[in-house]
């Protein structure tokens, strides 16, 4: 059987209440989390997510999009909207 280590750490008190009530709801113990977590550092070594500072190329498209998003106050206006690009075409 492999040594027991111990991990000590501080984080946010809601972040760990939060987390912890998912992971209950999952069945899943925090220590057995950390573990799973730790696991695929090692398995990926590296981080099991993706972090990445976008590129310029990406912030604009990004951006592109952004200024192109329309919002509605309801689904009506959301369909009168949508008709009148039918009605254009």
């Amino acid at each position: 059987m492999a040594q027991e280590a111990r991990i000590s750490s501080r984080i946010d008190r809601d972040l760990k209440d939060e987390s912890e009530a998912i992971l209950a709801e999952l069945g899943i113990k925090p220590s057995q989390a950390i573990s799973m977590f730790y696991t695929q550092i090692v398995r990926q070594r590296g981080l099991p997510l993706e972090l990445k500072i976008p590129n310029e190329e990406t912030v604009s498209a990004m951006q592109e999009v952004m200024d192109d998003t329309r919002t509605f106050d309801s689904v009506d206006d959301l369909m009168a909207d949508l008709h009148s690009e039918d009605d254009a075409c």
